[in-house]
């Protein structure tokens, strides 16, 4: 079996990161955050769930949706926004070092597609146009504050390299905050 999945388990390098295979856990939110430990700060689910993943096996782990401001929360995501959460965030990365996978941070503010019920503030995107009919209509940032945002992405991949991870992805997809300024349809 081994043989015929050599190039699988295979070590490959990414830029200067060497990876020990090319199995990839893929970004998700698993939204166990702050139902279990207050505003996103990693818990031990989370925990005990990416060491699984790094015990199985896998090259890298991306770890989903972490977000760089409340305001772009859709529910439960752990957090990168603030120092306080960097602590829990080391020890994310050292349960997945032990196993000697990499991990990487997926930076993330979802925009238009939040929930003012959940987040407690209403929701910024490029426009006026809301998500779908159900959601509410977001507020379009002026320019001057999409430099803010522009500095809390910079901050939440600071963040990230504080904590120890080895690679950041900025979440560009699926209409959230980045795609709504790269969409003609926002």
């Amino acid at each position: 079996m081994a043989n015929k999945y050599k190039t699988l388990f295979s070590p490959i390098k990414i830029g200067n990161m060497e990876l020990k295979n090319r199995i990839v856990l893929a970004p998700m939110s698993v939204h166990m955050s702050a139902a279990q430990s207050g505003c996103g700060f990693i818990n031990e689910r989370e925990l005990a769930m990416f060491e699984r993943r790094a015990e199985g096996g896998a090259g890298l782990i991306t770890v989903g949706s972490c977000l760089i401001k409340r305001d772009g929360d859709f529910g439960y995501q752990i957090y990168i926004d603030n120092d306080d959460k960097i602590p829990g965030l080391k020890q994310l990365v050292q349960v997945v070092h032990k196993h000697g996978a990499k991990i990487s941070a997926q930076i993330h503010h979802a925009g238009r597609s939040t929930n003012p019920r959940i987040t407690g503030y209403p929701t910024v995107s490029a426009s006026e146009i809301p998500a779908t009919p159900e959601f509410p209509i977001p507020r379009a940032l002026s320019t001057c504050e999409v430099g803010d945002y522009v500095e809390y992405y910079a901050q939440g991949v600071r963040r990230a390299k504080e904590a120890g991870f080895d690679a950041v992805e900025l979440h560009g997809a699926h209409g959230y905050l980045i795609a709504q300024f790269m969409s003609p349809l926002t």
